[in-house]
């Protein structure tokens, strides 16, 4: 359902895509091959600092198909996710 989800956005004119996979983080190799399909930007977020707990929740398997993440700042991790974003869109606003 996630996967479809998403392949939806990616159709839809949007100025990216902010997403916290979660316990999807450690494991979903499907939802890897789906966002690396994606043709909008894409923002990892995480509002604990996952580098820093467990062992096995260290590794991200979406981290190497995203453009951004923001990672360990409670709620925070959200809005500059979104500032990315829109940082982003602006710039390419002014370079058409």
């Amino acid at each position: 359902m996630l996967i479809d989800a998403l392949q939806d956005v990616f159709i839809k004119v949007g100025i990216g895509i902010i997403l916290n996979p979660a316990a999807l983080t450690h494991y979903a190799y499907s939802l890897h091959d789906t966002l690396e399909m994606r043709t909008i930007p894409l923002v990892e977020v995480h509002l604990s600092q996952i580098e820093q707990r467990e062992p096995w929740r260290r590794l991200s398997v979406i981290a190497p198909v995203v453009d951004a993440r923001r990672i360990g700042e409670g709620w925070q991790s959200y809005e500059q996710a979104l500032h990315w974003l829109m940082q982003l869109n602006s710039v390419k606003t002014e370079q058409t």
